[in-house]
């Protein structure tokens, strides 16, 4: 999907009539808090794997499948440096389109009379579509080991459904209510992916395998962590105030 829209913003500038000649500003370092937690946000996605891995027929082949996986790309090392590239690809050529007035969805930006716009439009809806059921399994699977075993499955299947369509519709509220695209997810960037991403790993990684890591990898683990919990306090502070400020300048107009 993130392809697909790339493919399309890029389409638009060569065959949609939007010329890039907007300038780049410099390098702004009191944006890089806030601005790291939305990047980060993006690489949240690997927390399906025990999901998928819990739901396979024969877990025992889970590790097949991962080694398929890195055949097709190389390791996963270069399937998050081809991710970087790609997104900060995304990032130059929507400044230089379009300029310091582009949408914080971009799709939004674009000539709404291309075909181009229609595809990355339809591929900005369909993601979190794909993805939902997925990052919310973890709630399922825990809410149904907590029923009682003497329920029926039909009963819990409905209780599993109810509970799915709640959460979607509070989250939906959510989204009417805080209609800030980009800094809800800086938050939630730099309020729980860096965790995922950065902290928890190389802790579990530091845990798992203590005896076994040389003195430059244990320092290098813990630099990570250090760094993840400094860029996280601050990416936190600084989205969260640009959230209120945003909230309070729209009840205030």
């Amino acid at each position: 999907m993130s392809l697909a829209i790339f493919t399309s913003v890029a389409c638009t500038g060569i065959f949609g009539g939007v010329k890039a000649n907007h300038t780049i500003p410099a390098l702004r370092l009191h944006n890089i808090p806030a601005i790291s937690g939305l990047y980060i946000f993006s690489y949240a996605g690997h927390i399906v794997f025990p999901n998928l891995y819990k739901a396979m027929k024969d877990p025992s082949k889970f590790t097949k499948v991962l080694f398929i996986s890195q055949i097709i790309i190389t390791n996963e090392t270069l399937s998050f440096t081809l991710v970087t590239i790609l997104y900060a690809a995304l990032a130059f050529m929507g400044a230089k389109l379009f300029g310091p007035q582009v949408n914080p969805q971009i799709t939004l930006s674009m000539p709404p009379h291309l075909i181009v716009t229609k595809i990355a439009l339809w591929a900005t809806v369909l993601t979190p579509m794909t993805k939902y059921a997925l990052e919310f399994a973890p709630i399922a699977i825990q809410l149904e080991h907590n029923l009682p075993h003497s329920m029926s499955s039909r009963t819990k299947l409905f209780i599993r459904g109810t509970v799915g369509s709640v959460l979607l519709l509070v989250i939906l509220a959510l989204a009417l209510s805080v209609p800030y695209f980009e800094y809800v997810l800086s938050l939630t960037g730099s309020l729980v992916s860096i965790g995922i991403c950065v902290i928890f790993p190389c802790a579990f990684y530091l845990k798992i395998c203590w005896g076994q890591i040389s003195r430059p990898l244990l320092l290098l683990n813990f630099t990570l962590i250090a760094f993840g919990l400094l860029l996280g306090v601050v990416g936190t502070i600084s989205s969260s105030k640009l959230l209120i400020k945003n909230l309070k300048r729209a009840h205030s107009g």
